[in-house]
């Protein structure tokens, strides 16, 4: 495991710890369902086929039981985790399954990571107060592949959050400076994914929605709701707030994961090459094709 770095916080104070980790189902059919079973691991000659299959999920503060975590990797065969709520016990847990890629936990509920089973590099993506990840994979490394990938992991502050009132500009400006950078700099395949706080029905949702495509509601039938998870009463959740979105590739499956000890849903996809282009090509800041305009209380404020 590669040196710890130092991520700032919000208010620039004290430093919580950032961790560099050193260097299928097949088909066509797209479907919404739970995969069973154990499968073999995937030769490279598969995974082409297969796609790069990609989690993600909230674990609730590191409330998420490690037990249940690591027999979900191991169950679906996961290639890359993007993690939100990552505390330094679930760290341990991801850094012993999936060895290349960074960890950042934090217990206030700040902590993010992305790992995998091959090498990628991840940058931290300054959001302010909620800081995002990017991970860049080559198909150098990644056979199923058949270009460079970007990932971006988020965690988009809750329009909930206590107190309110102080913080009622930082949601906006959390999600124009993730537009900014997506407008930014554009790149052939991307997939946005994580928790975003928010349905279909909201501005932050359609703000991005207007750029990229929904990887999981573009899949037959409907899109099953990731929030919050009381799969032990037969609850099938209330929310859709967890999300991927897309441009340059596609979900060809997809499967919503209930996960002990956490809140959320997990959204697990298998990502293929797709020829679709970005929807629009449009400023966060100043609008564009799609009509877009910064997201209410979005003035820039030092964070």
């Amino acid at each position: 495991m590669g040196r710890p770095q130092s991520e700032l916080d919000e208010r620039r104070g004290p430093a919580h710890r950032a961790v560099d980790l050193p260097p299928r189902d097949r088909g066509d059919v797209a479907t919404w369902r739970e995969c069973g079973g154990l499968r073999a691991a995937p030769t490279d000659a598969d995974a082409s086929t297969r796609g790069l299959r990609v989690l993600s999920c909230n674990l609730l503060g590191g409330r998420a039981h490690p037990d249940a975590l690591r027999d979900l990797l191991a169950r679906y065969e996961v290639d890359v985790v993007c993690v939100q709520e990552l505390d330094e016990r679930l760290a341990a847990t991801l850094a012993a399954a999936l060895p290349e890629g960074r960890l950042v936990p934090c217990p206030r509920r700040r902590g993010l990571g992305v790992v995998g089973r091959r090498p990628l590099s991840v940058q931290t993506l300054e959001l302010g107060g909620r800081d995002g990840l990017v991970a860049k994979l080559s198909p150098a490394d990644w056979p199923a592949l058949r270009g460079p990938l970007e990932l971006v992991n988020v965690h988009i502050l809750a329009p909930h959050t206590w107190p309110y009132f102080p913080r009622r500009d930082r949601r906006p400006r959390q999600m124009n400076r993730l537009l900014a950078y997506l407008d930014a700099h554009p790149t052939p395949a991307r997939a946005v994914v994580g928790d975003f706080n928010a349905t279909p029905w909201w501005p932050a949702y359609r703000a991005i929605a207007a750029r990229y495509s929904d990887a999981v509601a573009a899949l037959p039938g409907r899109a099953p709701r990731t929030w919050p998870n009381l799969s032990r009463l037969g609850w099938p959740g209330l929310l859709r707030i967890d999300h991927c979105f897309v441009s340059g590739v596609r979900a060809a499956r997809a499967t919503r994961i209930p996960i002990r000890g956490s809140d959320h849903y997990a959204i697990c996809v298998d990502l293929v090459a797709s020829d679709a282009p970005h929807r629009v090509d449009c400023s966060a800041t100043s609008g564009g094709a799609c009509g877009c305009r910064p997201l209410r209380g979005a003035a820039e404020t030092k964070s």
